[in-house]
């Protein structure tokens, strides 16, 4: 089985639409995205104040403008695990975000978080419109999935929940967390 490591130095900032990756049949846009078909891959970062990547857009870009639609990481892939990094969004959906679970795309697949700052600065003006919630973890759980959070900040404003949870399928195993 090949695995792979992806060494990630420095900041990395995004702050118009224009820079995002687009995953063309849904329509989300996203600054790192591991696909469902992507396996054994780990985002492994430098620290939590050296590795950073950040996206923020303008809060006046219309409330027709799909703010929901951008995700700084969507992590979707088996035996896939970031550590030691930094992710950040403003006026976006989630920092990160991990959900396929309208199918069995992602049933029994294995994630981790480790040592990472999860942060949503919040969304204002026309992004809060379109998106109300500052969680900065978006979780769509599957049956038999495996999750690790250790070490981990999730930062948001008070009035919100740190992170977001829902399924949309049916489970023949349970979601360990």
């Amino acid at each position: 089985k090949n695995t792979y490591i992806i060494n990630v130095f420095g900041h990395f900032k995004f702050t118009t639409a224009g820079e995002f990756f687009e995953d063309v049949p849904s329509g989300y846009k996203y600054m790192v995205y591991v696909k469902p078909t992507n396996k054994n891959i780990t985002l492994q970062g430098q620290g939590i104040d050296r590795t950073i990547l950040e996206c923020s857009l303008p809060d006046n870009l219309t409330t027709g403008f799909d703010y929901d639609k951008y995700i700084t990481m969507e992590i979707l892939g088996d035996n896939c695990y970031a550590n030691d990094i930094s992710i950040t969004c403003e006026n976006m959906r989630y920092p990160v975000h991990i959900d396929k679970s309208s199918s069995d795309v992602c049933n029994d697949y294995v994630l981790g978080l480790n040592n990472v700052r999860m942060t949503h600065k919040g969304n204002t003006n026309d992004a809060l419109a379109v998106w109300s919630s500052n969680a900065p973890l978006g979780l769509g759980i599957s049956s038999g999935m495996d999750l690790t959070i250790d070490g981990c900040e999730l930062v948001c404003d008070k009035d919100f929940n740190p992170f977001y949870l829902h399924d949309n399928h049916s489970f023949t195993k349970p979601f360990y967390f």
